[in-house]
């Protein structure tokens, strides 16, 4: 009654005595609803806001929560609006949203307060105050950004910019919505699948629409932000939209915004999606070709590292498109294309595979098409060394080419060669006939090609490899006659030497090596050693005077290498022997001294070898003539003459000797000292003066003997100088002759023989345990000139029997004559002694003998300083 007769003050009163009975009254709802009317109308706006909001927690709140509105009776649901009417006309009048957010900050947080901006914010739409009402539902958003109601409210201030054509406050509404509760959200991804339909599709519909904007304004204006801003709103609505049908569309447009702005590696991402991943999509096929040409036009834009990784990839997409949409019109030419890159890049086997494809088109692959890929399978054959398919792949493009087309002149050259490299697999077969046949079919394939002249050369040599020596001729000579400036014209003549050599004709295989070593483009040591071929061919042909025609000119020609030169001399030297050319041979002797004298550095064992073998046999001469004079009397007058001679000789061994060359050296040593030997048995062997009575020719002998007994001394002293080569290793026939005449010149000192007994034969003992064998092991080994196992295997037997007299004496004479020690021999010779007690006079003397050498030997040693 107060209430209806407008006295305020009073019902107010009224109404706080009914509050006071507490919540369980009846009234309390409707008391709790007049109380705030009746402060609103006194103009206590806090109290009659807290005495609402009080309201609405006894109404809508159960349990701290919201109750849902199938909860509420009629009468609830009515008092619950008034209530939310009279709190929004109450902020409107007041200072709206901020009047709304002070009363709930005395009143605390409410599980409504979406209700109270909602209501606020449709009172102002409701007055067409639209910009207010959005205000007022942007500021709930940003108070409780993740209450449910958030989103919905913020799709209610883009109606509301909209109905008051604010179009920019719309999109950036629009924005709002989409950063705050899109895909890319907190909002999103707290509540993932369980989030609000409403709210879904109204981020899916605000991301359309902001993308599509953005869009046509790129399009129209052509601005990089509205490019890149568009960019961002169809990728976040596909990131969580991509399986509504509107998807593959968006997607789509996403690819064609990126290509335009030439971003060309992320537009491919997005065609190959939108052709890949959604089924039956409308224009999956465009997307997938569309990829393709993004894929290419990134290629010039990347770094040149990113650029084979990139180009496999366009390879993968290409398959990928072709196997996808086998019908495209463009599914041939991206085929063909696909095969010349892998084919470029080396991956034969796929390019193999995807030309057949091409080929397996038929007609739907042009003419230019099939082309490429019968090249890239005759190349892949080739390589591959599937040399007869690669024949026939060849001919197919010999034969879609013109003929005046380079494309054509190579395939006929790589035709011929298919057929080439057939020949030369048959030949690794060991299929030689059929090799023979292929390589002479490159002439039916190809006659003008230059590898038909090589195939041929090959068939020859495969013939000569047979021993078909007159089939290789007969192919070798028509080469010569077709090819005669040809580069294998050199390696014709050296086959046909060889056939002619092995058919017996030598005289014209030394024909033919003459003619390479003529030609002046040849290489200098291939005619250094084609003549010397040839001139060993005229030896073994028996024609001597040609061989020492072609010697001679090699000689001429090639003074150097010095070594091959002096073997030639050395050659003709022989033959002109042969001949009985005695005055030619002693003339290429002499020159085979000279060449080695001036070789210098190139100077050789062979040369010096070959050079004191000629001084040795241009000594002999000399050396014959010393010993043909006879002395006779008066011998003041033939003895200068025989000693001069023989001064001549010894010269000449002398200078044979310089060379150092162990056999020469041993040979002019030898016959020095027998030189001087037969001075002294010339002497004595002298006419005697006629009229000399008995003791007159005695002291006329006795005269001679002094005057030949320095030469005798002389000769032992220069075969001692052979003898002493021995301990060297040196033990040759000449060394051997030494001692021989040693023993005889001088016995005391050399005339020193070894004993060995033979073994007795003993069926449990192995020679290897017996000192008798192992002690004629030694002595073998001696006479061999092994000096080393002879002296281990005396020692042998000595450590088998340390009384074995017979190995100490033939150790002691070892160390003695052969390895020049006599210190080492003495204990020898006296250990032998010892187990012999003396018997062996021989050896006493030996010891006697040694002994004195060895004082000897340490006087000289102390009286040089």
């Amino acid at each position: 009654m107060f209430f209806s007769a407008k006295r305020y003050a009073e019902a107010e009163q009224a109404y706080a005595a009914v509050l006071a009975m507490g919540a369980a009254s009846t009234f309390h709802e409707q008391a709790l609803y007049k109380r705030g009317w009746a402060q609103f109308k006194l103009g206590d706006n806090a109290a009659s806001s807290q005495n609402f909001l009080t309201l609405l927690d006894t109404v809508l709140v159960q349990d701290g929560k919201l109750r849902d509105a199938s909860q509420l009776t009629r009468p609830q649901q009515e008092l619950s609006d008034d209530a939310l009417r009279a709190l929004s006309l109450m902020f409107a009048a007041d200072e709206g949203a901020a009047s709304l957010q002070a009363a709930l900050e005395r009143r605390g947080p409410a599980p409504y307060e979406s209700r109270l901006y909602r209501a606020l914010g449709d009172l102002y739409v409701e007055k067409e105050r639209y910009q207010d009402g959005a205000e007022v539902y942007r500021s709930f958003a940003r108070r409780q950004p993740l209450d449910p109601e958030a989103p919905l409210l913020l799709g209610k201030a883009t109606e509301a910019y909209g109905k008051a054509g604010f179009n920019a406050l719309v999109l950036e509404s629009k924005q709002e919505l989409v950063e705050l509760y899109g895909p890319r959200s907190a909002y999103w991804a707290q509540r993932g699948a369980s989030i609000d339909p409403r709210v879904s599709a109204a981020v899916q519909a605000n991301l359309l629409d902001l993308a599509r904007h953005h869009h046509a304004l790129a399009q129209k204006k052509g601005g990089e932000a509205d490019r890149d801003a568009a960019v961002r709103w169809y990728r976040e609505y596909l990131d969580g939209f991509d399986a509504t049908p509107e998807a593959p569309a968006t997607r789509l447009l996403l690819a064609d915004l990126l290509l335009e702005g030439l971003r060309y590696v992320e537009a491919a991402d997005e065609y190959e999606k939108a052709a890949y991943s959604y089924q039956n999509a409308p224009e999956a096929g465009r997307a997938g070709y569309a990829a393709l040409v993004a894929l290419d036009k990134a290629e010039p834009t990347v770094p040149a590292a990113e650029r084979p990784a990139l180009r496999q990839r366009a390879i993968e997409s290409s398959l990928l498109f072709s196997s996808t949409f086998p019908e495209h019109v463009e599914t041939p030419g991206v085929l063909t294309r696909t095969t010349k890159q892998l084919f470029d890049l080396g991956d034969r086997e796929r390019a193999e595979a995807v030309a057949q494809s091409v080929l397996a088109l038929g007609a739907r692959a042009n003419a230019e098409q099939q082309l490429v890929a019968w090249t890239v399978l005759a190349h892949t054959y080739f390589d591959s060394a599937r040399y007869a398919e690669a024949e026939r792949a060849y001919g197919e493009v010999v034969a879609r080419t013109p003929g005046n087309d380079p494309q054509h002149a190579e395939a006929v050259e790589r035709q011929a060669a298919a057929v080439y490299r057939q020949a030369e697999t048959r030949q690794a077969a060991g299929d030689h006939a059929g090799a023979v046949q292929d390589f002479l079919r490159v002439a039916a394939v190809a006659p003008a090609s230059p590898i038909r002249a090589k195939a041929e050369f090959d068939a020859a040599t495969l013939l000569l490899q047979d021993k078909q020596w007159t089939a290789a001729a007969t192919v070798l000579e028509s080469f010569r006659t077709a090819y005669p400036q040809h580069e294998l014209a050199a390696d014709v003549d050296r086959k046909l030497a060889v056939a002619y050599v092995e058919s017996g004709q030598q005289a014209k295989a030394a024909a033919e090596f003459e003619r390479v070593a003529a030609r002046a483009t040849e290489d200098p040591e291939v005619r250094r050693t084609a003549l010397w071929q040839a001139a060993e061919l005229q030896v073994a042909a028996g024609d001597r005077a040609a061989a020492s025609r072609v010697y001679a000119e090699y000689v001429k020609r090639y003074p150097a290498p010095v070594g091959p030169a002096l073997d030639a001399r050395q050659t003709l030297a022989d033959l002109a022997r042969d001949a009985n050319d005695s005055a030619g041979r002693t003339r290429w002797l002499e020159d085979i001294i000279v060449a080695d004298r001036a070789a210098g550095a190139e100077r050789t064992d062979r040369t010096k070898f070959l050079a004191a073998s000629a001084a040795l046999e241009l000594a002999r001469p000399l050396d014959a003539s010393a010993r043909v004079i006879r002395l006779a009397l008066p011998l003041e007058k033939s003895f200068p003459a025989k000693r001069k001679a023989l001064e001549a000789a010894l010269g000449a061994y002398g200078r044979a000797e310089e060379y150092a060359v162990a056999q020469v050296t041993t040979a002019s040593v030898f016959a020095m000292a027998d030189l001087y030997r037969d001075l002294g048995r010339a002497l004595l062997e002298s006419d005697r003066p006629q009229k000399l009575d008995a003791e007159e020719l005695e002291q006329y002998d006795l005269l001679l003997e002094e005057q030949a007994f320095p030469f005798e001394e002389k000769a032992i002293g220069i075969h001692e100088r052979n003898a002493r080569l021995a301990a060297q290793g040196v033990f040759d026939e000449w060394v051997q002759k030494s001692y021989a005449e040693l023993a005889q010149l001088n016995p005391g000192r050399y005339a020193r023989a070894e004993v060995a007994d033979a073994p007795v034969a003993v069926p449990s003992l192995l020679p290897e345990a017996d000192p008798a064998a192992q002690n004629q092991l030694g002595v073998q080994n001696r006479q061999a000139g092994q000096f080393a196992d002879a002296q281990a295997a005396y020692e042998r037997a000595l450590v088998l029997d340390p009384n074995f007299a017979d190995a100490e004496r033939n150790l002691a004479i070892l160390h003695d004559l052969y390895l020049d020690n006599p210190q080492a021999a003495l204990p020898h010779y006296e250990r032998y002694q010892l187990l012999t007690q003396g018997a062996d006079t021989q050896v006493t003397a030996w010891v006697a003998e040694l002994k004195t050498r060895i004082a000897t030997m340490t006087r000289t040693a102390g009286a040089t300083p």
